[in-house]
């Protein structure tokens, strides 16, 4: 189960540097050193918090909601007290929270772009996938059920290029447009990285690999469409590494000359 939330914020945020990286377990273990610091944020009585419809309204208090620290650490500190602000009027009843904001911030994330929107991860039990293990969800305001939080950006940004899956129609948040239907494949995308993308697979000497996600992530960064994926080293017949770097954000269009090139080594290219 979802919710929609709109955070909201008359003041002018300060702006950390773009992150060069994403590690929800040093993030994870960031928030838990802070854990004393940590608070809801406060009601000004200003009646900016409430809920609209099935839309839950939170201000935020102008703090630096920057999608990372400096060093490239996901800013879970700055999520915790937007989610504990929820939590406070509604219960333990979701599995994920989906924020826009109506303020800019800094969506730069893995070294790569500024992302359309981002998956942060609260809680994962699930063994296999690749992913991380752990539970920050207390942190959060959640006690048993949420297991993340998905960052949409500013909603000023959708309905106008470049921000787009297909070019001639911008992401919209008005349901009946053409783009409209790109919004929703973003935020299942961003869910699914709740579990899927993260698996390695073992190579021919049996020794398990990361070199097709490290390579995906690479040409992911390279920000080209390719019309094909092919890596130099052999892959598991139930592998699909179009699949993989459609998941991290690439896009796959046949009528592109280029095709994305994964090295033994896990390096990209493009040819």
């Amino acid at each position: 189960m979802f919710t929609l939330l709109l955070l909201s914020s008359g003041l002018g945020l300060r702006s950390a540097d773009p992150a060069d990286g994403a590690d929800p377990v040093a993030a994870a273990r960031r928030l838990r050193e802070q854990a004393a610091a940590l608070a809801p944020i406060p009601d000004t009585g200003s009646g900016i918090t409430r809920d609209v419809g099935s839309i839950a309204v939170i201000e935020h208090d102008g703090s630096n909601y920057d999608a990372a620290d400096p060093d490239g650490i996901p800013r879970y500190t700055a999520r915790a007290p937007v989610a504990q602000r929820f939590y406070q009027t509604h219960g333990d009843n979701y599995d994920f929270l989906v924020v826009f904001t109506n303020f800019e911030f800094d969506t730069h994330i893995d070294g790569g772009g500024s992302a359309i929107a981002f998956h942060n991860l609260v809680r994962n039990d699930v063994l296999g996938t690749g992913q991380a293990v752990g539970d920050s969800g207390a942190l959060f305001g959640s006690p048993g059920r949420l297991l993340g939080y998905v960052d949409m950006a500013a909603i000023a940004r959708y309905g106008k290029a470049p921000l787009n899956l297909r070019p001639d129609y911008p992401l919209s948040t008005a349901p009946g447009d053409p783009g409209f239907r790109d919004t929703l494949n973003v935020l299942a995308h961003e869910v699914g990285h709740q579990w899927l993308a993260y698996a390695r697979f073992r190579d021919a000497s049996g020794a398990v690999s990361s070199d097709l996600l490290d390579g995906s992530r690479a040409l992911v960064q390279l920000q080209r469409p390719v019309r094909a994926i092919r890596t130099e080293f052999a892959l598991p017949p139930t592998s699909d590494p179009e699949f993989i770097y459609g998941i991290l954000g690439g896009r796959i269009d046949r009528t592109s000359a280029f095709t994305g090139v994964i090295a033994a080594d896990g390096r990209a290219s493009i040819k």
